[in-house]
């Protein structure tokens, strides 16, 4: 049973609440699709539930869209200055959704960073939405009553609609929340940073009471750099750190950085989405922070406080500010009501959720995220899982998970998935945690629609790597490998060490399942950019067979935009392309100039080293130094070597392989 309240219910006295039963679920929608025009606040006035019944979990759902401006706005002339249009959907601005309620409370729930979504990408039309989605349930306090719920729009420019609403799901929560308290929230403008006034100032220190009965705390952030026209780029683009002080005392420092921009589920975006920024990447939600408060602060008033690393700004611009937009709330528990509960939070693949994109489609290994919602460190989790309507599998998880911890859980791979329609279901249920029963079964069991990898015919394909020109004067290193699913082995690999050099190579394989990565992550700039790269790559697969190209959607393959030109090669970091061999009547045979993967690189202790490619049964390894000093030489009679680089000391050295297949020559760096 699923029911509606919304203001209009709420108004004529409806109370759908006291009809329900645990597991139901009550829905408040607050925004509907609210055009967000220009930099204000849009408030809408909604009313919860009265705070009588129990929610085991309260969720948010924000969802972002699109409107067309209208007027004289051309999307693929969008721009200031003559012969341009303007903007409609096409910078990242911040967006904040925050609860006030009649008792005074203001609570920001959660941050989200628009995209560049210029609707001339084909992936950014005027019907595009994405989810992004908050369990709120430690905010039931607050969430009670009237209250407004505001969407604060930082941007200039319109082109984004808003939706809020909220799910209220009956049942025993994991343990119940005494109080809520604010204790930082920095206007729209945020707090400045690195001025004479100093944010450490401006953050004042609070001391706050702990409620009877309190036998947990958490201080939950949300933070977000903005501003670089300065010498240093900040707060937009500089790393910087801030520390929770409880009783002056450190308890946890956090970085103000997000370091996996460029492997956005949204891509490619009409601007410098690749670009990591202070704890935001365009078109991503902004994750909280949430620290726990030591257990023995909590048996008496204590003072909380955030202290930021010392940075003086030095502008460079006429626009030279440095700002951080935060807020921050303390939240009391009480005991847990439950000893064994472990739920199932998400299911990253398979799956055709728009915000695992490049997690999917898969033919391999499915992965979770479970949450231990009990008190009981959980050693193992039973799991039954598969294609819904067929045979399911059973896998058993060793693990040690504390309680309020979660964990990513890769499952046994499943030869169905291979199989399977378009438009199946998955499932995923647990069975028992620690050999016995689970507690809470509401949260035990999670479905997803999901399609098949793609289908690879013939077995014998063709790759053709082209690297890129240089990224600001820096080698943009470009590497590709393919896994068999099946063994877990590398049976092919390219490393693209050099700039604007075309690499061409012959596979034959197998049927099965495979994974293909591309990796550009050493930059984050992929094979096409057109803010950072003059001269692009590519990346062709094409099949022996039918001498057709294969297109990789996460490469982009085809895809053009009358704003930005050829999107291919635009993926940022990299992608992973799964896919199944069939009518393959092959062993698998490898013709390819000689590849060297060596990792880690740079290293500490030990480098391990594979040279990918049948038919090569004797080389040998030599590494020396910055002045050609030969320091180690043994032969390979295999595919895989270690070397033990703690004796050598720091540095840069020359590793080459050589044998009666040629050679290959790489750099590797040693750090202790």
């Amino acid at each position: 049973m699923k029911k509606i309240l919304c203001t209009l219910m709420a108004l004529i006295g409806l109370n759908l609440a006291s009809q329900a039963a645990v597991g139901d679920t009550t829905t408040v929608l607050a925004h509907n699709e609210t055009k967000l025009q220009t930099y204000t606040s849009y408030d809408t006035v909604i009313t919860f539930p009265s705070g009588t019944t129990p929610y085991q979990k309260i969720i948010m759902d924000f969802t972002l869209g699109k409107y067309d401006c209208g007027g004289s706005y051309n999307p693929a002339t969008a721009g200031e200055g003559a012969g341009r249009s303007g903007w409609c959907s096409d910078w990242d601005y911040d967006l904040h959704i925050i609860v006030m309620t009649a008792a005074g409370d203001t609570i920001e729930l959660g941050e989200v960073i628009t995209p560049y979504a210029n609707t001339t990408l084909p992936m950014f039309p005027w019907t595009w939405k994405r989810n992004y989605r908050y369990d709120v349930t430690d905010f039931y306090p607050i969430l009670k009553n009237g209250a407004t719920i505001r969407i604060f729009y930082a941007g200039w420019s319109g082109g984004f609609t808003g939706t809020t609403k909220f799910r209220f799901i009956e049942g025993t929560p994991p343990r119940n929340v005494l109080a809520v308290k604010s204790l930082w929230k920095s206007g729209n403008d945020g707090y400045a940073y690195g001025e004479t006034i100093s944010i450490d100032s401006q953050i004042v220190k609070r001391t706050v009471t702990p409620p009877a009965g309190t036998t947990a705390a958490s201080v939950r952030t949300i933070i977000s750099g903005h501003g670089f026209g300065n010498q240093a780029y900040c707060s937009e683009f500089c790393s910087k750190w801030y520390r929770l002080m409880i009783n002056n005392q450190n308890v946890e420092q956090k970085s103000i950085w997000k370091p996996d921009c460029g492997y956005n589920q949204a891509y490619p975006q009409s601007g410098t989405w690749v670009y990591d920024r202070a704890n935001w990447c365009p078109g991503e939600h902004v994750e909280p922070y949430v620290q726990s408060v030591p257990v023995a602060a909590l048996s008496a008033p204590f003072t909380v406080d955030l202290d930021f690393q010392p940075y003086t700004n030095v502008g460079t611009t006429g626009n030279p500010g440095a700002w951080y937009k935060l807020s921050s709330a303390v939240i009391f528990y009480g005991t847990y009501n439950r000893q064994k509960d472990i739920g199932v939070e998400h299911i990253i693949s398979p799956t055709t959720d728009a915000n695992e994109y490049r997690n999917n489609p898969i033919c391999g290994s499915p992965k979770i995220v479970v949450k231990n919602y009990g008190s009981e460190t959980a050693t193992s989790i039973k799991f039954e899982y598969g294609v819904e309507g067929g045979t399911l599998s059973t896998y058993t998880y060793t693990t040690n998970l504390a309680a309020n911890a979660s964990a990513e859980v890769n499952l046994p791979s499943l030869a169905s998935l291979q199989t399977a329609a378009a438009n199946s279901i998955f499932v995923v249920r647990v069975l028992s945690v620690n050999n016995a029963t689970d507690e809470n079964a509401d949260n035990n069991v999670l479905k997803s629609s999901f399609v098949p990898s793609p289908e690879w015919t013939g077995g014998n394909f063709a790759i053709q790597l082209k690297t890129s020109g240089a990224v600001s004067g820096q080698q943009n290193r470009t590497d590709w490998k393919i896994t068999n699913i099946s063994t877990g082995a590398v049976v092919s690999s390219r490393n693209g060490t050099a700039n604007a050099t075309t690499y061409n190579d012959t596979i034959t394989l197998p049927n099965g399942c495979y994974k293909l990565e591309l990796d550009c992550s050493t930059l984050g700039a992929g094979l096409r950019n057109p803010y950072l790269i003059s001269a692009a790559g590519s990346f062709i697969v094409r099949n022996l067979s039918t001498n057709l190209r294969i297109t990789l959607d996460k490469n982009r393959d085809g895809l053009t935009s009358a704003y930005q030109g050829n999107l291919e090669g635009w993926m940022g970091s990299g992608f992973t392309q799964y896919f199944t061999v069939i009518g393959s009547t092959s062993v698998l045979k490898v013709e390819n100039n000689i590849n060297l993967n060596i990792y880690p690189n740079p290293t500490t202790d030990v480098l391990h080293i594979r040279v990918d490619g049948l038919g090569i049964q004797k080389g040998t390894l030599t590494l020396t130094n910055s002045i050609g000093a030969s320091l180690y030489t043994a032969v390979m009679t295999g595919n895989d070597h270690k070397i033990n680089t703690a004796e050598f000391p720091s540095g840069v050295y020359t590793l080459n392989y050589s044998s009666d297949k040629g050679n290959r020559v790489e750099k590797v760096v040693i750090r202790h």
